[in-house]
């Protein structure tokens, strides 16, 4: 009976001794290694060199470390088409016509015209838009960036624009589209958006567009 005794004695001690957290530098830890010093507290030498895809190592506000791989950093690649009127040569929202078609977006940030930051840090953005050119007119076409909520958020960055002078004057040349590509490095905190417009200047008619967004966090 007595070494029974020891026995669960001893087991409860170990399962204590298991649930505790333990640190260094520290008499309050709050993980179950929890290291702390002025400056670099944490030294690893002699690590293989990976031979599959790893993940990132990165580190929280709180100095925890967290992994960063393809399923959880923020990347969006959108594209579609878009009707653009002349009547009135306002920009118009990217989904005005259609919704976009996304090929990625690892964490749901992308929606209609707008892309939502999840997390706070710099993203770098890149947005094309492509418009079919006229024999009729000489016309020029512009990509707007919005970081704010609402239907009238500020601009971002400058105006860019492009155009095709002289017009076009044969069927060949009409199979290509003008291009404009607006690339911005962005600083977001989280919650805050992105919103994208495409307008066109000087054309006789409606313009066919195309586009093409990439919103990747490089932080």
């Amino acid at each position: 009976m007595k070494k029974m005794i020891q026995i669960v004695a001893l087991a409860f001690v170990s399962n204590m001794a298991w649930a505790q957290n333990t640190g260094i530098g520290t008499k309050a830890p709050t993980h179950k290694l929890h290291v702390k010093d002025v400056s670099d507290p944490i030294r690893l030498e002699g690590l293989s060199n990976a031979t599959s895809t790893a993940g990132t190592i990165v580190t929280d506000a709180n100095g925890v470390l967290k992994k960063r791989n393809t399923d959880n950093i923020s990347t969006v690649r959108v594209s579609g088409n878009v009707t653009l009127s002349t009547s009135t040569n306002t920009p118009v929202f990217i989904d005005s016509t259609e919704p976009p078609t996304e090929t990625f977006d690892n964490l749901n940030e992308f929606s209609g015209n707008t892309f939502t930051a999840s997390q706070t840090g710099l993203y770098q953005v890149s947005f094309t838009g492509r418009y079919m050119q006229q024999t009729s007119s000489f016309y020029t076409g512009s990509v707007w960036l919005y970081v704010g909520n609402g239907p009238n958020p500020p601009i971002y960055g400058t105006l860019d624009m492009g155009g095709i002078n002289p017009k076009a004057s044969s069927s060949s040349i009409l199979s290509y589209p003008l291009s404009v590509t607006k690339s911005e490095l962005v600083k977001l905190t989280a919650g805050q958006v992105i919103q994208f417009k495409m307008s066109t200047y000087g054309a006789s008619g409606s313009i066919s567009g195309t586009y093409i967004i990439t919103v990747n966090r490089v932080d």
